[in-house]
């Protein structure tokens, strides 16, 4: 699954890297384990170099209540920015301006952590009350650059997941990297028919939905005990929903071994790839989770 809108986690690998070292202060030097400050140095450099002479670089958060404010304040200290909520910023006259003890001060980029449909109330989410009306203008008026700009999250959706190979073959004239889910999006009828054939060893899920594999209370494994009355309807079902829908190869989670009551056992593991762009290309975290 892909996080583009606003990914979390490289702060708490930071994290995680600081206290490890803290902890096994003695073997973790000789380990020879790659370390992480030339990933977050490369990071900042690209953000100087977008933000404007003379003008704030800060971190968009949606506050205390977030889960995962805890990395925003722990990066935004780490790497020297200034940490905001979207009542303190203001747009005059297209530009975004940063409250402060001493007046008003120019605000140049703006690293966002909120989901795209929250930042600016005046022209997305009406209800946002954590966002800064204004801000889409003074993005669109070029006065303000936005790392993970709105819109961004539209990658997250499963239904690209099926498009993903045969964009990389056609922007790139490569495969992908890193091959991803198996996907098939039902509202083609070739791809609807081999779903409906190979449902018993398929998630089915809806096409639009941005959560990460496994996670959604939606999904439909047809063939498991718990959904045997999907299977009798699952053609129709496909049939009539099939442009809301795609169905996802059911992989097997990677396992990772873990000491308990006295042995090795496998535990669910899960790896998370950092990647940010830079004026050198992407930049991947090497030695991260």
């Amino acid at each position: 699954g892909d996080r583009t809108q606003a990914p979390s986690g490289s702060g708490f690998a930071l994290e995680n890297r600081m206290a490890t070292t803290r902890i096994f202060s003695d073997p973790f030097p000789r380990a020879n384990v790659r370390r992480l400050a030339g990933f977050f140095r490369a990071f900042r450099t690209a953000m100087v170099d977008l933000s404007g002479e003379g003008r704030r670089m800060a971190i968009l958060t949606p506050g205390p209540n977030n889960d995962t404010y805890f990395e925003h304040t722990y990066i935004a200290r780490y790497l020297g920015l200034t940490l905001l909520e979207g009542e303190d910023l203001i747009v005059e006259n297209g530009q975004a301006m940063v409250r402060t003890v001493r007046g008003l001060e120019p605000l140049g980029l703006l690293w966002r952590r909120i989901d795209g449909e929250f930042c600016d109330p005046l022209e997305l989410n009406e209800a946002s009350q954590i966002g800064t009306p204004g801000l889409i203008g003074a993005l669109r008026q070029g006065n303000l650059t936005l790392i993970n700009a709105p819109g961004t999250g539209i990658l997250e959706t499963r239904a690209f997941m099926a498009f993903y190979p045969r964009i990389a073959q056609t922007l790139l004239g490569e495969p992908l990297k890193m091959a991803n889910i198996a996907t098939w999006w039902c509202g083609q009828p070739k791809e609807q028919a081999f779903v409906t054939e190979h449902a018993n060893r398929m998630m089915i899920g809806r096409a639009l939905d941005t959560s990460l594999p496994f996670a959604a209370v939606q999904d439909r494994i047809p063939g498991r005990a718990d959904h045997d009355a999907t299977q009798a309807a699952l053609p129709q079902w496909l049939a009539a929903q099939g442009r809301s829908l795609v169905g996802q190869e059911a992989v097997t989670l990677s396992t990772t071994p873990a000491w308990s009551n006295g042995q090795l056992v496998p535990r669910p593991m899960t790896i998370r790839v950092f990647a940010a762009r830079t004026p050198q290309g992407w930049r991947f975290m090497k030695g991260g989770y």
